[in-house]
């Protein structure tokens, strides 16, 4: 889904904060794990694959802090159009020319910790 000239706040998390891990909480600690030769796109096919989207294209899931940014954006004066979870494989789709900010949440900003 292209938004055209993109929405105003669209907000991300890495593509391994974003994944539900089928749901199954041991396979989360294979996103703290080297890949070595293992192919990106396997990895994220098998490993941490991307969640359901709503029909709009925006994230169904993502990290509770990111949900908390964009609840406080709609509680302060901005419209659901105007702000956008999305995951990150779908950012060309929301941002644009229009688009003003990119927050991108992460659970490990200086890369320190192992999960």
């Amino acid at each position: 889904m292209n938004m055209g000239s993109g929405v105003k706040i669209v907000l991300t998390a890495s593509a391994t904060e974003m994944s539900d891990f089928f749901n199954n909480p041991f396979m989360a600690f294979s996103a703290g794990f080297g890949l070595g030769p293992i192919p990106l796109g396997f990895a994220r096919k098998t490993l941490y694959p991307p969640v359901e989207r709503y029909i709009n294209g925006r994230a169904k899931y993502a990290p509770y802090g990111l949900r908390k940014v964009e609840a406080m954006l709609l509680e302060n004066g901005f419209t659901s159009s105007e702000v956008a979870v999305v995951y990150p494989d779908d950012l060309t789709d929301f941002v644009g020319s229009e688009t003003k900010v990119i927050g991108i949440s992460s659970m490990d900003p200086t890369g320190m910790g192992y999960v």
